[in-house]
């Protein structure tokens, strides 16, 4: 990675999400470093995170000692297991967890990686939920641009 006084700059392979040309020429700070709610960048200096990671919840802080252990302890017992035609113990758990929490009639819960598969997910529910209740063809899916 080429930097100038520790910034990402055009040179560099990184792709940048919703960043615009111009500001990766000035250069964009690297983040080296977060502990509780601040992120500190490659010179040391620190900034209070009022992104928490905008598409990926880091709402817990940084540096969280308990996160870390429980997240270790999940990963070193079973880090991951289809969710076709089988189930794990940490998924059960956690969708009675919300069973009790969520308010109203909502009781049943899939968990997805990303915003991407909660989408298709979603899609293919509502169109299980149509073609069971009989109505095969209520199957479109409209969506916005860009969406």
């Amino acid at each position: 990675m080429t930097t100038s006084k520790n910034k990402l700059d055009e040179t560099s392979h990184l792709i940048l999400h919703l960043t615009h040309r111009d500001a990766i020429k000035k250069g964009i700070m690297v983040v080296n470093k977060g502990e509780g709610i601040n992120v500190y960048d490659a010179e040391g200096k620190k900034y209070i995170d009022l992104t928490a990671g905008v598409t990926r919840p880091v709402h817990l802080g940084y540096g969280n000692k308990e996160l870390a252990k429980a997240i270790y302890d999940q990963i070193y017992q079973i880090p991951y297991f289809t969710p076709m035609m089988f189930a794990n113990a940490p998924a059960v758990e956690l969708a009675e967890v919300l069973s009790e929490t969520v308010p109203g009639p909502i009781n049943r819960f899939a968990f997805e990686c990303d915003g991407s598969e909660a989408v298709e997910t979603a899609m293919k529910l509502v169109k299980h939920y149509h073609y069971f209740k009989g109505e095969k063809g209520r199957f479109k899916v409209i969506s916005r641009k860009g969406a």
